[in-house]
């Protein structure tokens, strides 16, 4: 019989010796230089991008969807800065500028605004300006703990400067999906190198040699992480944890119910429980306090889903005529469900109208879900290295050299791309070789972590599986609805400068193993 290790292919053999090399929590590393010299490093170089500084020439300049409708004759942005500033006047959050309930009339994901509202109530005031720094800073802070977390993961300071590297030049080039429209569709583009970054320490707690405490402590810290996502934005919260899902069904082994329930502990504490206390407080202050009322811990209000699907039927040419805009959905609801629009609101009259639609031309539907996924290539590939900085109702402009079909273009503002094409592509060759090259990272590791897959998967395994399984679920909403994306462009690039860093330290780990 032959030792351990004698006899397997050289890529179970690599495969072993990463999964020892990085095996463990990320104080693997002396602390000193985990703790002290890879930080100073990645915190030196954000300081000296300056990609921390809002560009003014950037910030705030998106046309429309800012998160309020029209209030006291002011639209856009004024009205949204007019309740996020509400806080200072009535001493309360959760409200509305009049003072009335801030979930009683929902302005989508309320979390967002409550973000915006405890900087308020904290004696901020605040405004476009300082909202938009607000989102270059936390970016540039996400940024410098992904970095740090995969430096430390694979033991390697070149691997963390690189990665900050990368993520600053991105987040320059695309500062408009940063800040460019200060609301919850830019602060998207904080989310993915948080959430992955909170991904790789939470995984270091799963390792055969972590403590249980270390394990359930990380399952709610990450469970509070993705509740404050969800909260800010729902499609991306939910993303995350249903990743955590699937992690948790098909990699947790050792006290598997208790790291479940800390993470639906965590997640209920910040979706359900904070926006609970906030609301007993902001009753009692306004002297609208009633006693204990169960619809306290209601949820707050999420983005409509059903009638953003309905929506997004009308992408492509289909049976129903619809277009992608919420005139010519309004219009077929008016049409088709008057009393159920009337007495439940859009997103329920959409959903029975969706649910029929889908159901009766299922091939149709098949076939744009297809061409929405085929898109996802090109939108990435657009987004980073062709569009120009000012975006309007959350689309890129149409740069001159190239001639759009008709039903690609929004029916929203002016020349805006809403659909992606392969042949809209513009890209020079190095352009071309990079967004081969993050592709080809992103192969190299799932060829990786594949070859040796057991029903017992390490957490590096884990980790690379995890992420993907992420980057697929933000680019759904993406595949879905052709708006928005933010968050699936920085989620691609941070999941292949995370494939990139395992397959490099793989090369290196094969290589000594050869010597």
């Amino acid at each position: 019989m032959r030792s351990s290790g004698q006899g397997q292919a050289p890529a179970h053999r690599v495969a072993d010796l990463l999964d020892r090399h990085t095996r463990g929590r990320l104080t693997q590393w002396p602390p000193a230089v985990t703790m002290t010299l890879l930080p100073m490093c990645l915190l030196a170089l954000a300081a000296a991008s300056g990609v921390w500084r809002a560009d003014p020439t950037v910030a705030a300049r998106s046309a429309q969807y800012y998160m309020a409708s029209e209030t006291e004759g002011r639209v856009g942005l004024d009205a949204m800065l007019l309740h996020a500033n509400a806080p200072a006047r009535h001493g309360a959050m959760l409200i509305r500028h009049d003072g009335s309930p801030l979930e009683s009339v929902s302005i989508d994901d309320e979390g967002y605004m409550l973000a915006l509202q405890i900087a308020s109530f904290a004696g901020v005031e605040l405004t476009g300006a300082r909202i938009a720094q607000g989102h270059a800073v936390t970016f540039v802070c996400a940024a410098v703990l992904f970095a740090w977390a995969v430096g430390a993961r694979f033991r390697s300071l070149w691997t963390g400067v690189v990665v900050l590297a990368v993520l600053l030049t991105l987040g320059s080039r695309l500062s408009m999906l940063i800040y460019g429209q200060v609301s919850n569709q830019t602060s998207t583009s904080i989310f993915s190198p948080l959430v992955l970054a909170a991904l790789v320490a939470w995984l270091g707690t799963l390792d055969g040699h972590a403590r249980s405490r270390a394990r359930v402590a990380g399952a709610v810290g990450i469970g509070m992480l993705v509740g404050a996502v969800d909260l800010i934005r729902h499609s991306h919260g939910l993303a995350a944890l249903l990743t955590l899902t699937l992690i948790v069904i098909f990699g947790v082994r050792a006290r598997r119910l208790a790291v479940a329930g800390a993470i639906l502990g965590g997640y209920v504490m910040l979706t359900v429980l904070v926006p609970a206390g906030i609301k007993v407080h902001r009753d009692r202050h306004m002297n609208r306090w009633q006693g204990w009322r169960w619809s306290y811990l209601q949820r707050p209000p999420a983005h409509g889903i059903w009638y953003q699907l309905l929506e997004g039927v009308g992408r492509y040419p289909n049976a129903l005529g619809l277009y992608y805009e919420d005139r010519s959905v309004d219009a077929y609801i008016e049409e088709r469900a008057r009393q159920i629009e009337r007495t439940e609101g859009p997103d329920a009259a959409a959903r029975p109208l969706f649910i029929d639609y889908a159901l009766s031309h299922p091939i149709e539907y098949a076939g744009t879900l297809v061409s929405g996924a085929g898109e996802l290539g090109p939108f990435l590939a657009y987004t980073t290295f062709m569009a120009p900085k000012r975006w309007d109702y959350a689309w890129p402009a149409i740069v001159p050299s190239i001639t759009v079909d008709p039903r690609d273009v929004a029916r929203y503002g002016h020349d805006l791309l809403q659909n992606f094409r392969a042949r809209y592509l513009r890209l020079s060759i190095g352009q071309w070789l990079l967004f081969a090259a993050a592709w080809a990272a992103i192969v190299g590791a799932v060829a990786s972590v594949g070859v040796r897959w057991t029903h017992a998967p390490s957490p590096g395994q884990l980790l690379i599986g995890g992420a993907l399984v992420y980057l697929a679920w933000v680019a759904a909403p993406r595949a879905l609805v052709p708006v928005h994306g933010m968050d699936f462009v920085f989620a691609f690039w941070c999941v292949a400068l995370l494939c990139a860093a395992h397959v490099a330290a793989g090369y290196r780990l094969g290589q000594r193993a050869r010597r």
